[in-house]
């Protein structure tokens, strides 16, 4: 298995010089840190490190001119460095690549200004460059990274494997791949290239020994045919190429296009929010219409409860106003760094001597108008909450027995409250949405842009199907020619030819069976497991398994034996999830899971569920959460001795350009 020990990383992003060391044990850890932290940039580092990717921006140029700490950047130093030291079975590898100016007395302005290279050791030995690079492509190759190393939002793509577009054929072909498939059909590939010129010298011996035969000149016909096709199908394999790569970047580009991302995934977040809360809000009025109302035990009860809301309605309230004041500072920050660069930070519009004025204006007013916190109202508060515990323990103790009607109505003032504060999470969302005109018209343009891809990549993936099917009828009626001249093989020479050629014909053919049956041995079992991890994720019971398709989508399966037609966006997440997990179990070479937000669109119950499948995933799962992603202490508690190692990420003194990794 692969398992990575360390990660460093020095000027990437907001981390300057950070090393991070996991635990040999197998289970999870997880690295908390809230939006603007460096969730995403760490699995970005990763590949950078692994494959020399940089993190997809418009042009390569803003790639890794974005990419550099900032910090570092007004010293002066212009230097990235990510190295990741890694396990297979018994060897040990450290891994570092690096992007530096080629001309040290020159500030770099664009890409080419940059040398990019690695270098890799194994066991402590340096590697040559080619050697390096091959290790690199059998243990991590690029296209299976999409179930290494991911965001939640890359599960999507897992849902639209029922076609056979050209994005259905990349992630088979990468699925296959993790499987071990490329291992067999290589294989038959060189088995074929060697029957092929053993064919050849058997044709053109038994010619030199019956140069009158008709099945010649027919053979000799239908090759100039073939030859012709072939010379036809040139342009078509290089449009091919082409478009194939072209679509390939226009997925890419779309997939991670960071523009409204995370304001549409917080108000997708806060909409479900709401919904569920609307539903538990029902539920609990049905349920204090059923109860009967009971006698009090006393007034102490009364007054304790009275008492509570009244210190749970100032603790709201006190921390209500103490994230107004941290929102007022961080608006501060925001506005500051902009003026510092001279580029606004929302459109990265250069700023004018106007715009710095009015800015600095804003910036001085915003001071003057800073929400104060009187100190009565702090000693207040902290006095309040340090009371919670004994208050909840003379409440448990003192409650009526047999009554719950009070417990439910305090319930619903609770989802009441928070239902107006996601209303208004919602609606301050929706304003910044709506100012992003621009960028979402540049992200409906890469929508644009992918969907011409698509469709130029069917045309000419169409007409080289045609070409092959053509190529293949003629090359198959040159077999039976060819079949019929080696049956009146008898010379010694001849028949040593015919004998290898029969040979390797079984060879080919046992082994084009064997990647058949291997091939739905392995879909099989993938749907076995993927099924073992979403019974015991899905919370709906009626689903009662998953089935597979030859592109290896997972379909989910109704009680009554049908297919669910549509899932939910919630259940696609769930499905691919634990296609992921069926992967590694199967993969001849497993590996870790670092997963960036992975919750997606789980409601709270699948949120709760997800905890449940972590170790099934793989040896070794990293999950980057933001807080409140999933309940921190209910992760404690289910996950046990399984939660190997946590930590956490903060701005060094409040500084939004350094980020720093300290262990919990």
């Amino acid at each position: 298995m692969l398992r990575i020990k360390k990660v460093s990383i020095q000027g990437f992003g907001p981390y300057i010089n950070e090393t991070i060391s996991f635990n040999n044990k197998s289970g999870v850890t997880i690295i908390w840190g809230d939006n603007g932290f460096g969730k995403t940039t760490f699995i970005n580092a990763l590949k950078f490190c692994f494959f020399g990717e940089l993190p997809k921006k418009n042009t390569l140029d803003q790639s890794i001119l974005d990419t550099l700490n900032i910090i570092q950047k007004e010293q002066g130093d212009y230097r990235i460095s990510v190295s990741i030291d890694f396990t297979i079975d018994n060897d040990h590898y450290s891994l570092v690549r690096f992007a530096q100016p080629i001309n040290i007395l020159k500030v770099p302005e664009k890409y080419s200004d940059f040398e990019i290279d690695f270098s890799l050791q194994k066991n402590g030995k340096l590697l040559a460059k080619r050697d390096g690079e091959k290790h690199l492509e059998r243990v991590m190759p690029i296209n299976t990274s999409r179930f290494f190393i991911f965001d939640g939002e890359l599960l999507e793509q897992y849902n639209d494997l029922s076609d056979d577009s050209a994005s259905t054929f990349m992630i088979k072909d990468s699925i296959e791949q993790i499987l071990g498939l490329p291992i067999l059909t290589n294989s038959k590939r060189e088995i074929d290239s060697i029957k092929n010129v053993v064919n050849k010298e058997l044709i053109e011996l038994n010619k030199q020994s019956n140069s009158n035969n008709k099945s010649y000149k027919k053979i000799k016909d239908l090759n100039e045919k073939i030859a012709n096709l072939k010379k036809d199908s040139i342009p078509i394999e290089e449009d091919y190429d082409k478009f194939l790569n072209e679509l390939t970047k226009a997925q890419n580009d779309y997939n991670n296009d960071p523009v409204l991302r995370d304001k549409l995934e917080l108000h997708s977040k806060f909409s479900d929010k709401e919904k569920e809360t609307n539903k538990f809000i029902e539920l609990k009025q049905k349920e204090i219409k059923q109860l009967i109302n009971d006698s009090w035990r006393g007034l102490t009860y009364k007054i304790l409860s009275l008492h509570q809301m009244e210190a749970d309605s100032f603790i709201k309230e006190f921390e209500n106003e103490k994230s107004e004041y941290d929102n007022y500072l961080r608006n501060i920050d925001h506005y500051q760094v902009s003026l510092n660069k001279k580029i606004c930070e929302t459109c990265e519009k250069y700023l004018n001597l106007d715009d710095i004025k009015n800015l600095q204006t804003k910036i001085d007013n915003m001071k003057q108008d800073l929400p104060k916190i009187s100190e009565e109202k702090k000693s207040k508060y902290l006095k309040l909450v340090s009371q919670q515990e004994d208050l909840s323990y003379f409440l448990k103790n003192y409650r009526p027995e047999g009554t719950k009607l009070e417990s439910y109505s305090r319930d619903i003032r609770e989802y009441k409250l928070d239902l107006v504060k996601y209303k208004n999470k919602k609606e301050e969302i929706q304003k910044e949405i709506d100012n992003f005109t621009e960028k979402f018209d540049r992200s409906f343009k890469l929508g644009e842009e992918l969907k011409q891809a698509k469709e130029k990549f069917k045309i000419v993936s169409e007409a080289k199907i045609k070409i092959e099917t053509q190529i293949k009828e003629l090359n198959d009626k040159i077999k039976d020619l060819e079949s019929a001249i080696k049956k009146d093989i008898s010379d010694e020479q001849l028949a040593e030819h015919k004998q290898k050629d029969e040979l390797l014909s079984k060879f080919s053919e046992l082994l084009e069976k064997g990647i058949a049956r291997f091939r739905e041995e392995l879909k099989d079992r993938v749907q076995n497991d993927a099924q073992k991890l979403f019974l015991k994720f899905a919370n709906q019971k009626d689903f009662v398994g998953l089935r597979i398709n030859n592109n290896y989508a997972l379909d989910i399966v109704h009680q009554s034996g049908a297919l669910v037609p549509v899932k939910s966006s919630g259940y696609s997440h769930i499905v691919s999830l634990c296609l992921i997990g069926a992967l590694h179990k199967n993969a001849p070479v497993q590996g870790p899971v670092f997963i960036d937000s992975p919750s997606g669109r789980l409601d709270l119950t699948h949120k709760d569920n997800l905890i449940n499948i972590l170790t099934d995933l793989s040896d070794q799962v990293v999950l980057l959460l933001y807080h409140g992603e999933l309940d921190e202490d209910m992760v404690r508690s289910r996950l046990k001795q399984s939660l190997i190692n946590e930590f956490v990420l903060i701005h060094k003194d409040g500084n939004a350009f350094e980020t720093i990794i300290k262990e919990r």
